[in-house]
Order: C-alpha cells, then structure tokens, then sequence
C-alpha cells in the first residue's frame, strides 16, 4: 500500500515510477517536514535548508559552480518528501549498532535510489565532476547544519550554540507556503538553466522560445506568485519571522 500525494498521486516510496514524481508534491512535503524533528525554536523546514545548501554551494567551493550543481544541491534531500527525515543520531546509531548495519546500508542504499528516480523523472541533465559535486554538497549540507544548530537552538538546549552564532549568519525561518514558493522557484530556473549548460547555450537564449525565456520560465512566474501569496499571507497574519 502506497500514500496519497497532494496532488493526488497514490505512491509507493519503495517502487516509485517515473509517473508518481510530482515536483510539486515534493515542496509541499519539504515544507512540511521540520528540521531535528521539530525540536527547534522556531519550526524550520527541509525545504528551506535545501535552498540555504543551494546557496551555500559556490562560497563552499570557492567558485562558481554549475548550475546543474546548485540543482543537485536544492534537491539533495528531495527523497525525504517520499520517506520522511531520518535524523543524523538514528542512521549513525544503525551504522554502528550491533545488528543493525544491514539495515542502515539498506536504508540509505533506498534513499539513493529514490533520489535517483526524481533526478530521472525530472530530466535533470548530466554533470561533469560528478564526485567532486557531491563532495562539496556535502560540505555544504554540514555547514548549514552547524548553523542552524546556533540559531535554532537555545544556548540550554546545546551549550555549543552561543559559541557558533559569531561564526553563521542569523537562520530566518519562514512559513511553509513561502518555503515552498521559494524551493519551485530555484527549482524551474537552475532546471532550465542546467539543460542550457548541458546543451552548450547562452544561459539567457532558449533554443526555441526568444531571448531570456531560460531565465523566467512560466513555471517559475508561478512559484514566485505562490511565494509572495504566502509571504502577503504571512505579513497579514503576523506568524513567525520571515
């Protein structure tokens, strides 16, 4: 037996086809589901830090990295929309306890291939350097990790948090429909801007279509619209800082 999408789509996460992935459904899923299983100050969601790895990628590398990249990046944990965030102490506990390996191998081994599917399904190009590229996301993903464990978390609850805050920028939580907003938005545009790098065209020129069409495609004037909605909607009902 599979779950019920928000789009509709009846899933089955362990035989997922090309025909169940919904890039929609997966913002809404990362926008729903907390980070350290909600044991925040503030609820911070997986779609959010997707995009603060995203954006963290270049800086991390010292240079400016593909697009087909910082799309990998935005949707590293594009898998956990389909089976849920398995916090880092529960893998790590799995890897070493005894007994328990074979289910932690065959766990992540899952998550790679569910990722793999979404990457399919939505026709993400090639990359090159392709083991360097997850290397440096991986680098990002921890040190975003490190900075919103000293922001979201009070001093009492982890005593290293005071010490790390001088060290990130200040973590914003925002509401989940902006949070999904935003994570669409990078979505169609590092999309269409990795098929253009794959192709050997102008980031600005769409093969067929005119001049700038890669840069703002209709999908991503829709993922903007439903970000400033949800932000309007926010301001408008004073919940949580942006």
């Amino acid at each position: 037996m599979g779950f019920r999408t928000r789009s509709g789509k009846l899933v089955e996460p362990l035989a997922l086809r090309a025909q169940d992935v919904c890039i929609e459904d997966i913002a809404q899923g990362l926008s729903q589901i907390n980070r350290f299983l909600g044991q925040t100050v503030f609820p911070y969601s997986v779609a959010q830090h997707s995009v603060a790895v995203m954006r963290r990628l270049s800086p991390m590398a010292g240079m400016e990295v593909p697009a087909g990249w910082r799309l990998r990046a935005l949707l590293h944990d594009a898998a956990e929309a389909y089976l849920g965030d398995v916090v880092r102490p529960v893998k790590r506990d799995l890897w070493f306890a005894p007994g328990h390996f074979s289910a932690a191998r065959e766990f992540g081994l899952v998550e790679i291939e569910v990722r793999a599917r979404i990457f399919e399904a939505r026709g993400l190009p090639p990359v090159e350097r392709e083991a360097e590229m997850w290397m440096w996301i991986n680098k990002a993903d921890d040190s975003e990790l490190a900075r919103e464990m000293a922001w979201l978390f009070r001093p009492e609850q982890w005593a290293g948090a005071a010490e790390l805050r001088g060290a990130y920028a200040e973590v914003h939580p925002m509401q989940p429909g902006a949070a999904k907003g935003q994570f669409l938005e990078h979505f169609f545009n590092l999309l269409h801007l990795a098929r253009h790098e794959a192709e050997g065209l102008p980031a600005g020129i769409e093969r067929r279509g005119g001049e700038n069409a890669a840069q703002n495609p209709p999908e991503a004037d829709q993922a903007r619209s439903a970000e400033r909605d949800a932000r309007t909607n926010t301001d408008r009902n004073g919940h949580g800082p942006e």
